[in-house]
C-alpha cells in the first residue's frame, strides 16, 4: 500500500470577494455619504419653514437616521455608529479640549 504525501504549497493567495452589489468607491465613502443624507434630513426636519409639529421631529430624526442606517448597512456596517464617535470625543476632552467637545 502506497503512503500518501501531502505537498504543501509555498504560494498563498489573499482574496477579498466584494458583496453582491458593491461598487468600487471605498467604504469610507459610503460613511461620508451617508453622515451626509442624515445631515440633510436633520436640517430638512429642523427647519422651521417646512412646519413640522414640535413633538414629531425627534420620531423623524430617529426613524431618518435608521433608514439612513439600514441602507447603507449591506455595503459599510452601520455608517452611523455612535460607537465611533465617542471615542473621539472621549479623548478630545481628556487631552483638554474641554466640554465643549460634547456639545
Amino acid at each position: 500500500m502506497a503512503e500518501k504525501k501531502f505537498v504543501r504549497s509555498k504560494f498563498r493567495v489573499d482574496i477579498e470577494y466584494r458583496k453582491f452589489f458593491t461598487i468600487v468607491i471605498d467604504q469610507d465613502s459610503f460613511q461620508i455619504i451617508a453622515t451626509a443624507v442624515f445631515c440633510f434630513l436633520i436640517a430638512h426636519i429642523t427647519d422651521k419653514r417646512n412646519a413640522y409639529p414640535h413633538w414629531l421631529q425627534p420620531l423623524l430624526i430617529g426613524l431618518s437616521f435608521f433608514a439612513v442606517g439600514t441602507a447603507f448597512a449591506y455595503n459599510c456596517g452601520y455608517p452611523c455608529n455612535p460607537a465611533r464617535d465617542f471615542g473621539p470625543r472621549l479623548f478630545s476632552w481628556i487631552v483638554g479640549y474641554g466640554g465643549d467637545v460634547f456639545s
